[in-house]
């Protein structure tokens, strides 16, 4: 078992060269790619495709980096769907980085653009995410808050009261 131990961490560590080198290159022709266009909505999808492969290789700091100049661009030439998305994996790459404040932030902006904009069932997912992660931050009164602010959200959209319990049970189960 001890020599398949050994064996398995040569074969990784031989790889890993590789597959950095070859995320290195993708970046590379992506950021070439962005340097020549001039096309604003072309310059988001690049932007949005770098940070994509730097979220897969978990380097999130230049993730959000490429994210937030996409939303910056997103901002005069995107759809307010699109602007959503973005701020959805924003916050995401926050809290992989435990930056719970900013992607606490980040969930109550999406929560009150979606209620706006009538779209509940996400409106409620990012509402019960900016709790959880009250809760990862260890702010339990206002992770218990934010709880009974989606119960109270939850009425106000006139859940049924099978939807309210079970949206109640899986919050309390979070919660405690």
């Amino acid at each position: 078992m001890k020599n398949f131990a050994v064996c398995f961490l040569i074969l990784w560590l031989g790889c890993t060269p590789a597959m950095i080198s070859a995320q290195n290159t993708k970046v590379t022709e992506l950021l070439t790619q962005l340097n020549q266009t001039k096309d604003e909505l072309n310059k988001i999808a690049l932007l949005k495709q770098i940070g994509l492969e730097y979220k897969k290789n978990d380097v999130y700091k230049k993730a959000i980096a490429y994210y937030e100049q996409a939303y910056r661009l997103e901002k005069k030439h995107a759809t307010r769907t699109q602007q959503l998305q973005t701020m959805e994996y924003l916050a995401l790459f926050h809290t992989q980085t435990r930056n719970y404040a900013q992607a606490i932030a980040l969930h109550q902006q999406l929560y009150k653009a979606h209620k706006e904009g009538n779209n509940y069932s996400k409106a409620m997912e990012a509402l019960i995410q900016s709790g959880d992660l009250h809760k990862q931050k260890g702010g339990f009164e206002k992770a218990i808050d934010t709880k009974l602010e989606v119960i109270a959200f939850a009425q106000q959209i006139k859940d049924t009261p099978a939807e309210i319990n079970a949206s109640i049970n899986r919050l309390l189960a979070k919660v405690f």
